[in-house]
């Protein structure tokens, strides 16, 4: 009995010893994060906004659609922006004695864009709509401008 337990037990060490030997530090796998050869950029940036004509203030129809007109273009150029310069966002939290939260997030969006087309705008049923487009290497290179970053770039001819 004793031979058997000897036997087996140095069957099962000689087992684990050659599955640990096969793991070497050779056939780990290393992951990292690494930059893409291409950079992943689209070819262009779109925002569309959109207002309600009815809901609009003004005393006619007309009235209502002009500041249509003038809200989808806002939100239109809003969006447009933040997927540019991207959006500051500040949360503040304050607690008060009896164990009230009261909680405040505002968000500001700011920059300023050139070069950008209106590709389509107009009534679409009770919309109406407005899609803008910028290129987006263009857009990149507004940036990088006024992040500083191209600094012998910036003559006032140009």
């Amino acid at each position: 009995m004793a031979i058997l337990e000897r036997t087996l037990s140095c069957c099962i060490v000689f087992f684990l010893f050659t599955i640990l030997s096969a793991c070497t530090a050779k056939d780990l796998l290393r992951y990292g994060i690494m930059k893409p050869e291409t950079p992943i950029i689209p070819e262009n940036i779109d925002a569309i906004g959109y207002a309600v004509i009815d809901s609009q203030p003004g005393p006619s129809y007309e009235d209502k659609l002009l500041q249509a007109m003038r809200k989808s273009r806002s939100e239109a150029y809003t969006l447009l922006v933040e997927q540019v310069y991207g959006r500051r966002l500040a949360l503040k939290s304050r607690s008060s004695v009896g164990g009230e939260e009261r909680k405040e997030v505002s968000s500001s969006i700011m920059g300023e864009l050139f070069g950008f087309t209106t590709v389509t705008h107009g009534i679409d049923g009770k919309l109406y709509s407005t899609h803008l487009s910028i290129d987006a290497k263009k857009a990149q290179e507004i940036h990088k401008y006024y992040r500083g970053e191209d600094k012998d770039k910036r003559l006032w001819w140009r």
